[in-house]
This record gives C-alpha cells, sequence and structure tokens, in this order.
C-alpha cells in the first residue's frame, strides 16, 4: 500500500508567486504563497497529475 492509499489528507503548499495551470481547466495563483489540507481519497493518475503540477511550480505535496 502507497503513501497515497493510506494517506486520509493531503498537504499542498505553493510558494510566493507560483502559478499552478492544470490541463488548462484550473489555475491557482499564489502571490502571497498558499497552504492547502485536502481530505479524502486523493489517489490515481488525475491526483497525480495535479500533484505533479504543484511540484512544477516549486510546491510540495505531503500526505498526512
Amino acid at each position: 500500500m502507497t503513501d497515497a492509499e493510506r494517506a486520509k489528507k493531503v498537504r499542498i503548499t505553493l510558494p510566493p508567486g507560483a502559478v499552478v495551470n492544470y490541463s488548462k481547466l484550473v489555475e491557482v495563483n499564489a502571490p502571497k504563497g498558499l497552504e492547502l489540507i485536502a481530505r479524502g481519497l486523493l489517489a490515481g493518475k488525475a491526483a497525480e497529475s495535479i500533484f505533479e503540477a504543484v511540484r512544477q511550480a516549486g510546491g510540495t505535496v505531503e500526505y498526512i
């Protein structure tokens, strides 16, 4: 079982000035930084695509 499968929550942190664009459907701007805690099942290819976009923008994804 992976961390994603065990986790009940995920913490997504974006540094100041980060912009995350996911498939031109959702864009998140973080001019002063952002921390988001999402609850529920976040696993699979769609979630990993979003998490990869966060990482490319300089953010972090932590399973908690």
